[in-house]
C-alpha cells in the first residue's frame, strides 16, 4: 500500500510527514472511545491546511495529505498520535503549486494546541480548569515533528519510506525475543525512561544502543491486541486533493496526472486540465524578516481568542 501512495496517489511535489502528538493526561480520553479520535484528525488537517493559508497567503489553497493514526509508542504503550503525509505546499484555483518555504513549525504547533484544546472543551471532554491547565503549562506536552526537509519532488522511494512509516505494525518481529529460560518476551526498541532492564540477559545478546522492555507472554499478547482498531474504525483517511472522491473526478474527467514544472517554461494548458508549476519560494531575507510574525500569524489562523506567548523578536 505504501508503494501505491507513493506512486498512484503522491503528486510529484515536495512532500513531507507531520506527527501531530497529544500530551500524556489527555490520552485516557481515547483509549476506551477510538471514535473520538476523529477529533485528532479534524483539529491536526485543518490546522495543517490554514496554516499552510495564512503562510502562502492562499485562503482558497487546496491541501494534499494522507493521515494515519497509530495508537502505540515503541514499547506497545497507548500512545495516539496522527501522522500526516502531506504536500509540502498549497494549490491555488489555476491549479500551480506553491512550496512552503523550511522554517520552523512552532506556530502550527501552537494552533493545534489550541484548536485541539478548545474542541475537547466543546465536546465536554475535559473541564474548564483542565483547559486553562493544559494552556498554562510552560512545557504543553504537545508535540509537532516534520523531519528535518521535505522530500525532494522526484523522490519517488522518499515518498514510499514515508508511506510505509506511516502505515506501519505496532510492533516489528525482529524486535521480539522469546527467553526459554525465564519464558519471558523481551522486546528491543529506542531507549526510553521506563523500560527496564534484564540482569539475568545477556547483553551480548541485544543491541547495546537500545533498551528493551520484559513482558510476560500474556502481557505481551494484551498489549499488542489492544492497537487493533475497533471494528468500522477508519485509520487511513485521504484529504483535499488526494481525497477519493477528487481522485475518482480526475479520472472520470480523463485528467492527467499533475507533474511540476519549472516557471520559467511558458506553457498554456488547456482549460479543463490543471498545470503544476513551481512558484519560487520566499528569499531567506524575507523568510527572516517574518519571524517576528508568528504571533500575528497565529491570530490570523485561529482568531482573537488565542494568546501566544511568543515574544516579538528584536531588531538587530
Amino acid at each position: 500500500m505504501g508503494d501505491w501512495i507513493a506512486h498512484e496517489v503522491c503528486f510529484e511535489v515536495p512532500h513531507r510527514q507531520f506527527v501531530f502528538t497529544m500530551p500524556r493526561p489527555l490520552r485516557g480520553i481515547f483509549r476506551k472511545r477510538r471514535r473520538l479520535l476523529d477529533h485528532l484528525f479534524h483539529v491536526s488537517i485543518e490546522s495543517l491546511r490554514d496554516w499552510m493559508r495564512a503562510r502562502l497567503d492562499l485562503p482558497e489553497g487546496k491541501l494534499a495529505a494522507v493521515a494515519a493514526v497509530q495508537t502505540f509508542g515503541d514499547y506497545l504503550n497507548f500512545h495516539p498520535h496522527l501522522h500526516v503525509l502531506a504536500a509540502t505546499g498549497l494549490v491555488d484555483g489555476e491549479g500551480r503549486f506553491h512550496p512552503m518555504p523550511v522554517e520552523s513549525i512552532e506556530p502550527l504547533s501552537e494552533v493545534f494546541r489550541h484548536r485541539f484544546i478548545a474542541t475537547l472543551r466543546r465536546e465536554k471532554l475535559i473541564s474548564e480548569k483542565k483547559a486553562r491547565q493544559l494552556l498554562g503549562w510552560k512545557h504543553s506536552g504537545f508535540s509537532l515533528d516534520a523531519g528535518d526537509k521535505p522530500v525532494a519532488s522526484h523522490d519517488v522511494e522518499g515518498r514510499r519510506r514515508l508511506a510505509e512509516y506511516l502505515l506501519r505494525a505496532p510492533f516489528s518481529l525482529e524486535k521480539i525475543t522469546w527467553n526459554e529460560t525465564t519464558r519471558k518476551v523481551i522486546y528491543r526498541s529506542k531507549r526510553s525512561w521506563h523500560t527496564k532492564r534484564n540482569p539475568s540477559t545477556p547483553l551480548g545478546a541485544l543491541s547495546l544502543s537500545k533498551g528493551f522492555q520484559v513482558f510476560t507472554a500474556t502481557d505481551f499478547l494484551a498489549a499488542a491486541v489492544e492497537h487493533i482498531p475497533p471494528k468500522h474504525q477508519q485509520t487511513v483517511r485521504y484529504y483535499g486533493l488526494y481525497s477519493n472522491k477528487r481522485r475518482g473526478m480526475d479520472a472520470k474527467a480523463g485528467r492527467p496526472r499533475p507533474r511540476m514544472r519549472e516557471a520559467a517554461v511558458k506553457y498554456r494548458p488547456p482549460s479543463n486540465q490543471p498545470l503544476f508549476v513551481i512558484l519560487p519560494p520566499p528569499s531567506p531575507g524575507s523568510a527572516r524578516a517574518l519571524r517576528p510574525l508568528w504571533r500575528d500569524l497565529i491570530m490570523k489562523v485561529s482568531g482573537a481568542r488565542i494568546r501566544c506567548s511568543v515574544p516579538a523578536a528584536r531588531e538587530p
